[in-house]
């Protein structure tokens, strides 16, 4: 594994991922759950897919409770997201709960640089074992807190940012057909044209400050390491 955004790599100690971290592995699906969010069905469910990271549907009771990392075991193997407290993994999907705030931040940028390998010459199946048998560099929990405090207020606000892309996006969805038809009318600061690009430019600018967040994120994570 390619430890060069690590610049203290050689000097930190080498631990087992299953010693640093509670791994679990998603079993079927809960008997009552619902494709979308509902009163009843709140707690994400996640999957081994990729597409919308994984996201299954919804249930009501959550199996893992505190903030980590999933990672696919089947399919994409390797494919990891860092999750909140409250989901349910399913299918064989791995759970990683580190022992440390922040590690979920480091486990993360750590398992996207391992090579995952399916093709035929590696098992097929990422297992419990076979992720905890993993040795990485690992920092000391002082250096993971301050760690956090830099990154978790950015992931958040990423996370809120995608949140609003998605509220702007059903608004036009919802909003553009109904305009286009005739069946709603907007005044005249809001001409159909100058509509149609208010809600472009809103959804751009909000792109803009996601983007902006992930390079401030990564460019934050290369520095705290060169001058830990």
């Amino acid at each position: 594994m390619d430890y060069k955004f690590l610049s203290n790599a050689e000097t930190l100690p080498k631990r087992f991922i299953g010693d640093i971290a509670s791994i679990k592995a998603g079993g079927d699906c809960p008997q009552e759950w619902s494709k979308y969010k509902t009163k009843d069905c709140q707690i994400p469910i996640y999957s081994n897919g990729t597409d919308n990271e994984g996201l299954y549907g919804y249930t009501k009771e959550p199996t893992i409770l505190k903030r980590g990392i999933t990672v696919a075991a089947r399919g994409t193997i390797g494919y990891c997201t860092m999750r909140n407290g409250g989901y349910v993994p399913i299918i064989r999907l791995l759970a990683v709960t580190p022992n440390d705030i922040g590690g979920d931040v480091y486990l993360h940028q750590i398992f996207n640089r391992i090579k995952f390998r399916n093709d035929g010459s590696i098992q097929q199946q990422l297992t419990v074992p076979s992720l905890a048998s993993i040795e990485i560099p690992y920092p000391n929990a002082s250096t993971l807190k301050a760690f956090a405090n830099i990154t978790y207020p950015l992931i958040e606000k990423i996370k809120q940012n995608k949140i609003q892309i998605e509220e702007l996006t059903m608004q036009r969805d919802e909003l553009l057909p109904l305009l286009m038809n005739g069946q709603a009318m907007v005044n005249s600061d809001l001409a159909e044209t100058g509509f149609i690009l208010f809600c472009i430019s809103s959804a751009t600018k909000v792109c803009f400050q996601l983007i902006k967040s992930i390079i401030v994120n990564s460019v934050l994570i290369i520095a705290f390491y060169i001058n830990p």
